[in-house]
């Protein structure tokens, strides 16, 4: 790939001794590099898959690592940043301050999930949170989201079997979640419906789905390589 060339004129009158406001000249060129890769990417994406016959072997190819960890100190920024801008793939567009999920986390009948997702065209970061309660035998999950880098590549069903199986080994025999619609978040809409969850119940702001964890389990895509970590966890 060859290297964008990036010119820069007139940079005593703009930038007066190389700041913007709080912004440095490197700040802003690190920043359109940035763009430039993500760009770039997502183009890399494209013309993979379209080089593909099916999609399964399309997933394949990315050969993709999903880590899924507690949150933990150097992560509960990154989490709330998440749920107050993720808008398309956000089951209920809840938003939480840090000093939210630091509470959540520090309930021992909740979790939040942190999801770092790599694939062949590189590190796309933490880019998905999921947050649960158990009570009297039901895991329900609170809010489960998704950064639109990895939507449509089944890292959703990744997560959602990791949180069926911690949840049946803590002994729930019940998984339950909520749909809240919102102007933006209809590609979650059929989440639950496609991972074999009933309609348990309906509010004018939502709908409620669950599903019973004895039986066959929801199970990790074979094309995904799930790494679960041992690290510190907020307590």
């Amino acid at each position: 790939m060859s290297l964008p060339t990036i010119s820069v004129r007139n940079v005593s009158k703009k930038y007066r001794l190389g700041t913007v406001g709080m912004t440095t000249l490197r700040d802003e060129l690190q920043r359109v590099w940035a763009r430039f890769r993500r760009d770039d990417t997502a183009l890399g994406v494209t013309a993979a898959r379209d080089k593909f016959a099916s999609k399964e072997d399309f997933y394949r190819f990315l050969d993709q690592d999903a880590e899924i960890a507690r949150v933990a100190p150097d992560t509960i920024a990154r989490v709330s940043q998440l749920t107050q801008k993720t808008n398309q793939f956000n089951l209920t567009t809840r938003r939480y301050t840090e000093q939210q999920i630091s509470e959540i986390a520090g309930d021992p009948a909740r979790r939040v999930y942190v999801v770092r997702v790599k694939d062949r065209l590189g590190d796309n970061g933490i880019v998905g949170v999921a947050l649960t309660r158990d009570q009297e035998g039901r895991c329900e999950i609170e809010n489960f989201l998704l950064s639109c880098r990895v939507i449509g590549r089944t890292v959703e069903t990744a997560i959602l079997a990791h949180i069926a199986q911690e949840a049946r080994s803590r002994g729930n025999s019940m998984l339950s979640g909520w749909f809240l619609p919102r102007a933006k978040n209809a590609p979650a809409k059929d989440f639950y419906k496609a991972h074999g969850f009933s309609i348990a119940g309906e509010r004018p702001e939502g709908t409620l789905w669950e599903r019973q964890l004895s039986g066959p389990g929801l199970e990790c895509p074979t094309w995904i390589n799930l790494k679960i970590p041992q690290r510190e966890v907020l307590a």
